[in-house]
């Protein structure tokens, strides 16, 4: 990974091999859209694209007005399932006992997420979801929160 050049964040995605730590976390932001289906589905696709249109937006709109803007992050993604039957097949498949194909993808959840480093804050988020909006037909963008 690039350095965010922010020595603190960058140490969370520097995992020192055959080692166990416990580090600190400091409260992070982050673009998020929470959603359902299969990932190589619509939803997931649109939430993607209206992820990265205002983490490109808030960034460009802040170098164009102070010179400079911290990287956009790497999309982040947490999966799911809910109820037993799919629980089980979930731990079958961990367990090796099972394929992903067993897994019903269309019954996943799922939330898309790209860190915002500072000094990008909800005002320069905000501000870039309108520009996003106006410029693209993406449904996911009233679900960026």
């Amino acid at each position: 990974m690039k350095s965010t050049g922010d020595p603190s964040i960058d140490a969370l995605y520097k995992v020192p091999k055959g080692k166990v730590e416990f580090v600190d976390v400091p409260e992070l932001g982050f673009l998020v859209i929470d959603g359902g289906g299969d990932p190589s589905g619509d939803a997931f696709h649109d939430a993607i694209q209206a992820l990265y249109s205002v983490s490109y937006g808030a960034h460009f709109a802040l170098k164009k007005t102070t010179g400079s803007a911290p990287r956009v992050m790497a999309l982040e993604a947490l999966w799911w399932v809910e109820g037993a039957d799919a629980q089980a097949t979930m731990e079958r498949i961990a367990a090796g006992a099972a394929s992903m194909d067993e897994s019903d993808r269309d019954q996943w959840h799922w939330r898309a997420m790209i860190m915002q480093l500072a000094p990008i804050d909800t005002a320069v988020i905000e501000q870039a979801i309108i520009e996003a909006k106006a410029k693209k037909d993406i449904a996911s963008l009233s679900a960026v929160r």
